[in-house]
């Protein structure tokens, strides 16, 4: 007889995963997450560990709209929850009163900003400008990107695995971003009247 599973076991089925985040986000909201610890007159340290929890289940909570099939339902939905700011652990402490100064290039958090970065610059864009050219939303990317790589990727040394896996993961996000966004718009009412050159370019990102 196989050994029976735990309750608490982590299940494989991304339909069971869509549902767990969804408890998770609901909890989220319901206790303020959604919005930022500045509003509430929180100090720094509680502030930022709000920002780094929402955020995670911001990202959870995507990955798994994605392999359900759902979607990412959650970035439909309007919260101004700051990303986490860019400091080490080591900078936080519970008692301080004012936040320390964000530090230039990377820090501990370098990996987890840039996964958030890239979520809220999607649900940023994901709705606007539907009917704007797609070389248009092009150029949104590309300026992006310049800011990803200009205060993040400019620091990284391949020969680190961290930094190494920072740049792997920003630049496929930014492939993601493309793909996702062009295909949005492939979607749209107004797609029959694009020119053919724009049809092709969807095409070939997919």
């Amino acid at each position: 007889m196989p050994p029976q599973l735990s309750s608490l076991q982590m299940t494989d089925d991304p339909r069971v995963l869509f549902c767990l985040s969804g408890i998770a986000v609901r909890m989220g909201q319901r206790i303020g997450l959604a919005t930022d610890g500045t509003h509430y007159g929180l100090l720094p340290f509680e502030a930022e560990m709000r920002r780094r929890l929402w955020w995670q289940i911001v990202l959870i909570d995507t990955r798994a709209s994605e392999v359900s099939g759902a979607g990412p339902a959650l970035l439909t939905y309007t919260w101004n929850t700051k990303i986490p700011l860019n400091f080490n652990d080591s900078d936080l402490f519970p008692d301080m009163r004012t936040a320390p100064p964000e530090r230039p290039g990377l820090t501990e958090i370098t990996y987890f900003r840039i996964r958030c970065e890239m979520a809220d610059f999607f649900r940023k864009t994901k709705y606007t400008r539907i009917a704007d050219p797609l070389s248009s939303r092009d150029k949104v990317i590309d300026e992006f990107e310049q800011h990803i790589e200009r205060d993040y990727l400019h620091y990284c040394d391949p020969s680190i695995p961290l930094h190494y896996m920072c740049i792997i993961m920003a630049k496929s996000s930014l492939c993601k971003l493309r793909i996702g966004l062009g295909h949005f718009q492939s979607m749209s009412n107004q797609a029959v009247n694009r020119p053919q050159a724009e049809k092709d370019r969807l095409f070939l990102l997919g």
